[in-house]
Order: C-alpha cells, then sequence, then structure tokens
C-alpha cells in the first residue's frame, strides 16, 4: 500500500520500480516481492508527476508540482540493497508536468541532457551535470503532458493537451513538424 500513485519506472535491472504519489512521495518497490524497501518524502509541497531514470542506471530526477525537479543516485549497501539518495535540485519558476533524460549515446557526461515540461506550456533543456539552461522549445498552446527523446538524442517529440505532437530538433530548439493528432489533450 503506497496511497494514491500517480506515475512510476523501472529501475535498471528490472528488479526494482519508483512510483511517485500524489503527497509528494518516492516509494522503492521490490518487483519480486512487492515490499517497500525505501520511502522520500521529497516532494512536501506537492505531487511527484514523472520520473526518469538516467541512461546508463546510475540515478533518476523526479518533477512535481512543488515547481522543483529532484536528483537522486541509486546506491547498493553491503548486503547489495538498493537505496535512493537525494543528491540535488533545480527549481523552476511554474509546476513541473514532465521529465526526461537524454539517452546520452556517448556517454559523455557533458552531453546528457535532461528535459522539463512546465505548466507554462514551454519544455525547456538542461545540461545534467551543471544543470546550466541549454535550450527552450516554445510552440504549444497548452502544457506539454509527455515526451520522449530519440536514442541518438538529436529529436525530442512532445505531446500537449493542445491536442498536438511535435518534432523538435535538439541542436537549435526548431521544430520539424507537428501534428493535430486528436480531438482531445493528448495525456502520453
Amino acid at each position: 500500500e503506497i496511497g494514491y500513485g500517480l506515475c512510476v519506472q523501472f529501475v535498471s535491472g528490472d528488479q526494482h520500480v519508483i512510483c511517485g504519489t500524489k503527497d509528494g512521495r518516492l516509494v522503492l518497490v521490490s518487483v519480486a516481492s512487492g515490499d517497500i524497501l525505501q520511502e522520500l518524502d521529497v516532494h512536501e509541497s506537492g505531487a511527484v508527476l514523472s520520473i526518469s531514470t538516467r541512461a546508463d542506471g546510475s540515478g533518476f530526477c523526479s518533477g512535481g508540482s512543488d515547481k522543483c525537479v529532484r536528483f537522486f543516485d541509486f546506491e547498493l549497501s553491503d548486503t547489495n540493497l538498493l537505496s535512493m539518495k537525494h543528491v540535488r535540485n533545480l527549481s523552476m519558476d511554474e509546476e513541473i508536468l514532465c521529465v526526461k533524460f537524454s539517452n546520452n549515446p556517448s556517454k559523455d557526461p557533458r552531453k546528457e541532457l535532461i528535459a522539463v515540461s512546465t505548466l507554462d506550456s514551454t519544455v525547456k533543456i538542461y545540461f545534467n551535470d551543471s544543470l546550466n539552461f541549454f535550450l527552450s522549445m516554445y510552440g504549444h498552446k497548452l502544457p506539454v503532458m509527455s515526451m520522449d527523446i530519440s536514442s541518438d538524442d538529436t529529436l525530442l517529440v512532445t505531446a500537449s493537451s493542445d491536442k498536438n505532437v511535435k518534432i523538435w530538433g535538439l541542436d537549435f530548439g526548431d521544430c520539424h513538424k507537428s501534428m493535430f493528432a486528436h480531438t482531445d489533450a493528448i495525456m502520453s
């Protein structure tokens, strides 16, 4: 029993999942037993709306209605028990609806990106190592609810409440294609 779950993400190795809850908790659960291994009350003033794991499996980030992206590392104890350790934050001006790590095919930590969609209908891209701002994507009329980054880190696809899907270049932030996709909001 974890309460009202809003998002979930497998941990590398598929032995654990992280659940984000409406009351701001992150819960680490064993897939095999269903046991709760750890709970962190990190988004105290709001819900956890999105979770994304790093391509190398070493950690993850979460975004929520408290206007903060929180970053975590995974740690293994001497007895091989997995745990989550909160390491840093990225404060935003708006509620965070979706976060997504790039795939970082070059394995260069300076090229790993984090995409953040906020309630103001923009997507902002940051460098993960420094959290320095890189790009903004403007063009959706309503908030971006879901997004993904291509395996070669050249494209970002966004799905919005404005019923559109857009494909963006991650080199300059330009919109390559916009598609009216549904007759109602696109949630995922």
